[in-house]
């Protein structure tokens, strides 16, 4: 914060601001920089129907209802959910909103394979990668324990809401 500071000085922003200053702004916004790799500006007028629905996967509820434990959430891209789609024809499809890859598991994970392990790009062959991956993984595995999604609708409602609310301040402000 203390960076940004100085940089709204430099722009003749302001004469003077402290880092926490700074912070409580946008802690009473919706800019939360410290609690996201990636700023969240959903644009798709659909974008809490088809998130809510992923949500609504993951508390194993479909339509209202509860999943059984023969019920199954795969997350699929398009080659892989052809090949579901032909060994489980009573497989329903359900498409993510763009831009919202935070709200998928896997690309979580990905991401932080990316940050642990594939930055630096610094590896001499592909035996080096492999490597590397299954000794994160094993790593990995020993200190983490499984992702326990508690984000809900409700989060969804109250974070959308206040990004609205920061939206219309902002028109009116200009």
């Amino acid at each position: 914060m203390n960076e940004l500071a100085g940089e709204v000085q430099r722009a003749g922003l302001v004469a003077t601001i402290s880092g926490s200053t700074i912070w409580r702004w946008l802690d009473a916004d919706a800019i939360r920089p410290w609690t996201h790799r990636s700023w969240i500006f959903p644009r798709a007028p659909d974008f809490a129907t088809k998130a809510g629905r992923i949500l609504d996967l993951y508390d194993r509820v479909w339509e209202g209802q509860p999943l059984t434990t023969d019920d199954y959430v795969i997350s699929a891209d398009e080659k892989t959910s052809i090949q579901a789609r032909r060994r489980y024809p009573n497989l329903v499809l359900i498409h993510g909103p763009v831009h919202a890859s935070w709200l998928n598991q896997i690309e979580i994970y990905f991401s932080i394979v990316q940050r642990k392990v594939v930055t630096p790009n610094d590896f001499t062959s592909l035996a080096v990668v492999e490597d590397r991956l299954l000794a994160f993984q094993r790593h990995y595995e020993a200190l983490v324990r499984p992702f326990e999604w508690t984000y809900t609708r409700r989060d969804l409602a109250e974070f959308l809401e206040k990004l609205d609310r920061h939206s219309r301040r902002q028109e009116e402000a200009a």
